[in-house]
């Protein structure tokens, strides 16, 4: 039974590792932002940040909204999520029936970012709401540091000899697999993939196309120092 899992979370961020070609890997999670979401919201109720009675809000379009709503489930607390359209229907339905508060900005900026917008509303739900505690993905520093146990599994897998490739969006699991890596003195290449019309790397804002990636904003997590190249 050594695979038995006693938590929806635990089973859903249990990382398998994929290999694609001769070479090539992939960290498959089935809900990766459990992690994270799993790590703050525990931090915060041991140190008294969080009761039985605050509400958890925060600002998604999609995977991390779910990671939330899954831990706030099992730990007993209301959530609510400020999104917008990326969240369709489906994930809607998902979250609803987790008993998660679900708001959608319909319509973007002058920028055609929702980003903005989607903070504004936050801002308002703190101000309306005195026990509301927000995640803040984008600042908590305790985003980037619930990946340090992904990278020593990374490195007792692989050992200390491999290049990292993610994708950048808050910078959570980009810098902090990264600085875990380097922790260990990790000898290999970090790489991190964006997307067009995104601010993270210094690119104007606009519409991006692609979800998951990018931003209009750049996070307060994200360590430009922990990357070799961008692509």
């Amino acid at each position: 039974m050594k695979r038995l899992k006693t938590t929806a979370s635990a089973a859903l961020s249990e990382p398998r590792i994929v290999q694609l070609s001769a070479n090539l890997f992939a960290v498959c999670l089935d809900v990766m932002k459990i992690i994270p979401a799993k790590y703050i919201l525990e931090h915060a109720w041991q140190k008294g940040l969080i009761n039985k009675d605050t509400l958890i809000v925060e600002s998604s379009s999609g995977n991390f909204a779910l990671g939330l709503a899954i831990v706030c489930r099992e730990m007993g607390l209301k959530l609510c999520i400020v999104g917008d359209p990326a969240i369709d229907v489906h994930l809607q339905n998902m979250l609803r029936n987790l008993d998660v508060t679900v708001e959608i900005i319909a319509k973007p900026d002058h920028l055609g970012s929702f980003q903005r917008l989607r903070l504004k509303r936050i801002n308002e739900i703190l101000h309306e709401k005195p026990n509301a505690f927000w995640v803040q993905q984008y600042d908590n520093p305790f985003n980037p540091a619930s990946y340090q146990g992904l990278a020593s599994m990374l490195i007792d897998e692989f050992g200390l000899e491999m290049d990292l490739i993610a994708s950048v969006g808050s910078g959570g699991s980009s810098v902090g697999l990264a600085s875990g890596l380097r922790k260990h003195n990790f000898v290999g290449r970090v790489t991190g993939v964006d997307t067009f019309n995104s601010v993270l790397f210094g690119l104007p804002d606009g519409k991006r196309t692609l979800r998951g990636l990018g931003n209009s904003i750049v996070p307060k997590i994200l360590d430009h120092c922990q990357f070799d190249s961008i692509h």
